[in-house]
């Protein structure tokens, strides 16, 4: 029977879509909060205090339009986050979702992470079925929380932590007076706090600098207010300070003395002799050796009706040093007394002269020093420069990987022996001392020691240090220039024209070992042909930057895949890739030369390439084809169908053509199609009319359907589906 075909007609235009858009939205609900993420995603959730738990319910629904295999949904992250399992493999269907619920169980107030991993395969909608590779998404939880500390500190002093149920004692404060301390609440977490409220309990405590309550301390900062204690007498005074967190009261308390003093002072000489001191009379010491040391003790009794407190004790004057000094604030109860020592250890011969202040009261200090005197001096090349204690030590400016070296003259211009006891550096490791004397020694008067000092820089710029020499210490300062050129560099791999969908791999390395350890990128850029970009082309590794590390005294390039190659992918967009390392060492300095080897891709304007073709549904009277493919010129002009008969059966109309620009152009001018770069996937429905020998079925009348696309370059290569 000869099979007629009343009418044969294309429905519809073509429908394309990315074949890469992810098929999943997530619903992510927080406390009272709903938002939606998408996947790769992530989504912030903040817990009010350390040890509550937060709980974040995740909704993950199919919106494709076939079915979606979940093939695992993994919890990845920190030991904070805990999750129901989702029983795996499971199918869902478009509209259809699976839930999964994290606790969140901050154990300290830093930012931690966890996510969901979903792997999954979709079908794709093929008679019979067929399943693509298998994809991953993830949803990330940035989990964070408050974490508040308190301290407190008085006028002067050191700001020191306090815990729940501290005693927080003031210093012997005098009648009526006012003694300040300033209390912080410092959130050193993630998340805000909410501080319900502070409360202060105590007559003799006084709040300030607080507003009305309710109080929120954002992540890394502070909540500051003072408390005052105001005796009104010279009893011992208590209070609290409450503060309310998160439903628990964190309670500090507090307490202070009112006092009135009266001090005597009086010096006691290392023979025992004691004389009374008035304020600012003189404390004067006997002769002392110049490296040797006088003390003087000074007794303070209070004399006075009450108790009083020292809250400072301070000393000027070169050649005096305080020592076995009560712990500040002093307090001195009526008859009570406390000690301290002030040595005099001149570091030249001479008078020396000084004050000592306690409290408001104020002392002179004279003494004077015998013996040796030391003179430095240090020789760079033929020059001898002299330098002082406190002075500076300047080294000629030399190169990175070079050294340069000084030496160094300890002189006794004194009258007595010079006993010198220690000589070390401090500061940058690029100084080094050699060549030292044994320590200690004497240094007779006129004579001198001799050692090296050498500066060996590792990094551009400014070099210091410090030289201590018994009590005498000199900055030590060196400048550095930018090392020796790289040796050649070599860029291996191909160049030219290269296909789409290529994986070209390339090797980096230096003509000749260099003499310190270099870091760098190799960098990709790709300018496209056709006035769209291509995201796909980049590192086989991800991005279009690979950093590598060249090790001291070898040549090549250790990528972070251990692997000393690395490949790129050319994508599907015609265009030219531009492949060029960058140098620089492990301290951060730039080495690149002004010129550095390229390597040239160019992915050439082609003829259309179809990947796939199959049958996306089929009736008794027509079916519909997918089409999937790229154009590197991202242009397709037309489309050729060409029908094959069955055993048997006779066709009329068994070709046709159909003009596409202008569905093409539509898409290739989407936001979406620039992710794909000229990648596409077609639609083409089919209806078939007439009669035919292999009822019910008209479609079975057909054997095959080849494709083909064509475009300004050219003619795809025929490719063929097979009727079942």
């Amino acid at each position: 029977m000869k099979l007629r075909f009343l009418h044969l007609s294309v429905l519809g235009c073509l429908a394309l879509q990315w074949a890469g858009a992810q098929p999943f939205g997530i619903t992510a609900q927080v406390g009272n909060t709903t938002s939606s993420i998408a996947p790769g995603g992530a989504l912030n959730a903040a817990a009010p205090a350390i040890g509550t738990v937060t709980i974040i319910r995740l909704s993950v629904i199919y919106r494709g339009l076939t079915t979606a295999n979940i093939i695992n949904a993994e919890r990845l992250g920190s030991g904070d986050f805990t999750s129901t399992a989702v029983s795996t493999p499971l199918t869902l269907t478009p509209g259809s979702a699976f839930t999964t619920t994290f606790n969140f169980t901050p154990t300290s107030g830093q930012s931690s992470q966890a996510q969901l991993l979903v792997a999954y395969s979709e079908d794709r909608g093929t008679t019979p079925p067929s399943t693509t590779a298998v994809s991953t998404f993830t949803i990330t939880i940035n989990g964070t929380a408050p974490d508040l500390v308190f301290s407190y500190a008085f006028p002067g002093g050191n700001a020191q932590a306090v815990g729940d149920g501290a005693l927080i004692q003031f210093p012997a404060t005098a009648v009526n007076a006012n003694r300040p301390a300033n209390f912080t609440i410092v959130n050193r977490g993630t998340a805000p706090a909410s501080v319900s409220n502070i409360s202060l309990r105590g007559d003799a405590f006084q709040f300030s600098g607080l507003q009305i309550p309710p109080y929120t301390v954002a992540a890394n900062s502070s909540l500051p207010f003072a408390v005052s204690f105001v005796p009104a007498d010279r009893t011992t005074q208590t209070g609290s300070v409450v503060i309310n967190f998160n439903g628990r009261d964190y309670t500090f308390r507090l307490q202070g003395t009112g006092t009135s003093a009266d001090y005597l002072y009086t010096v006691i000489r290392p023979d025992g002799t004691a004389d009374p001191v008035q304020p600012g009379q003189s404390m004067s010491f006997s002769d002392t050796n110049v490296g040797a040391a006088t003390a003087l003790s000074l007794r303070i009794t209070n004399n006075g009706n009450g108790p009083g407190i020292i809250n400072a004790i301070s000393l000027v004057g070169l050649g005096f040093q305080l020592s076995a000094t009560p712990f500040l604030p002093a307090t001195l109860a009526v008859g009570a007394q406390t000690q301290l020592t002030v040595s005099f250890a001149p570091t030249t011969p001479g008078a020396f002269s000084g004050g000592l202040k306690i409290g408001d009261d104020t002392f002179i200090l004279a003494g004077a020093g015998i013996g040796p005197l030391v003179v430095y001096t240090y020789t760079i090349g033929s020059t001898t420069n002299p330098v002082t204690a406190g002075g500076s030590v300047l080294f000629s400016p030399s190169k990175i990987g070079g050294s340069a070296t000084l030496s160094f003259t300890v002189t006794n211009q004194g009258n007595a022996i010079a006993a010198i006891n220690t000589i070390f550096l401090t500061g940058s490791p690029a100084f080094t001392l050699s060549g030292l004397p044994s320590l200690p020694f004497n240094l007779s008067p006129n004579a001198s020691a001799i050692f090296s000092l050498r500066f060996a820089p590792s990094t551009v710029g400014v070099s210091q240090g410090s030289l201590q020499i018994g009590s005498s210490a000199f900055a030590v300062s060196g400048s550095s220039v930018s090392p020796d050129a790289l040796p050649q560099i070599l860029l291996s791999g191909p160049t030219g024209q290269v296909q789409p969908l290529q994986q070209p791999a390339y090797k980096l390395s230096l003509r000749t070992p260099y003499s310190i350890d270099l870091i760098g990128n190799l960098n990709l850029s790709f300018s496209s042909s056709v006035f769209a970009t291509d995201p796909s082309v980049q590192f086989a590794s991800g991005g279009r930057t690979a950093e590598f590390f060249i090790p001291v005294g070898t040549i090549d390039a250790i990528f972070l895949n251990s692997s000393d190659q690395i490949a790129i992918q050319t994508g599907t967009v015609a265009g030219t890739i531009n492949i060029f390392p960058t140098f620089g060492t492990v301290n951060g300095i730039d080495l690149t030369p002004s010129t550095v080897p390229f390597a040239v891709l160019n992915v050439p304007q082609t003829a259309p390439q179809v990947t796939g073709i199959s049958i996306a549904s089929q009736t008794a009277t027509g079916l519909t084809l997918a089409i999937t493919g790229f154009a590197t010129s991202r242009s397709v002009t037309q489309l050729q169908v060409q029908l094959t008969p069955a055993a048997g059966q006779n066709l009329t109309g068994t070709s046709f053509t159909i003009a596409v620009d202008s569905a093409f152009q539509a898409w290739f001018q989407t936001a979406t199609s620039q992710a794909a770069g000229s990648s596409f996937t077609a639609t083409l429905p089919i209806s078939l009319t007439g009669n035919s020998t292999a009822p019910p079925q008209l479609t079975k009348a057909i054997q095959s359907i080849s494709i083909t696309f064509t475009n300004a370059q050219g003619t795809s290569t025929p490719q063929s589906v097979t009727i079942p």
